[in-house]
Order: structure tokens, then sequence, then C-alpha cells
């Protein structure tokens, strides 16, 4: 299997209140998005040949403190989600959609993100 030409990358409000989020990756910055409730916000890119694509968003809602999460991470995410991916954000935990099994996994409860690079190493916070 090779790299999508295009992929997708959409975020699902599942919190129950409005969503916070401003997105970025080396080359890119996407600005900040309310995302309401149940609604989404998505972009496209085009991932580099050396799988080092990497987006992250700063998130935040009512109640709660700010989150940070690598949305999209070429090395985790080139052949699991191919050129459509989907992260569901609810109170709890983030998940990542796995279109081979047509479910949520894995997810990822807020204490335990950092485990959601491939390589270990700490989210970016910029």
């Amino acid at each position: 299997m090779t790299i999508a030409a295009k992929t997708n990358v959409r975020i699902l409000n599942e919190l129950g209140t409005d969503l916070l989020i401003h997105c970025k990756s080396k080359d890119d910055d996407l600005g900040s998005h309310v995302i309401p409730f149940e609604g989404s916000y998505g972009w496209s890119f085009n991932p580099n040949f050396f799988l080092t694509t990497l987006f992250y968003c700063h998130m935040r809602w009512a109640g709660h403190h700010d989150e940070y999460f690598n949305v999209y991470d070429a090395k985790r995410d080139a052949f699991r989600c191919y050129s459509d991916c989907v992260v569901a954000v609810l109170q709890p935990a983030i998940c990542l959609y796995d279109p081979k099994i047509k479910d949520y996994t894995p997810c990822f409860g807020w204490d335990q993100k950092a485990n959601a690079t491939t390589s270990g190493e700490k989210l970016r916070k910029n």
C-alpha cells in the first residue's frame, strides 16, 4: 500500500459542549475554530514521503483544562486510516476511527494522550 496522495482529517465534537481548537503542523497554521457539539471540522493535505507529517491541535472546552493531541501522525496514521482519518473528541478520551473494523479504536484517555505517539515522544506544545 502506498501513502495517500491527499489525506483528509476530520475532528468530531462529542463533548456535549462547544470545542475550541487550534491546529498546526510544522508548515501550516490552520487557525482557531469553534466546533459545536455534534459538529465537525476538517482539512486536507498531502503527507510527505518520509512519514514525518504531523498535525497537532490545542483543544479547550468548558470546565476542562487545555489539552493537546497529535490528531494526525503519519507514522501512526498513514496506513491505519489511509486517506480519511476521523478523530472523535469525548469527555473521557480522544478516539481514532479505524476503517478496517468500523469502530473507534484506539482511544486515549486525556491522562494517557502521550501514548498516542508512535515514537513515545511528548506531544508538541507551541
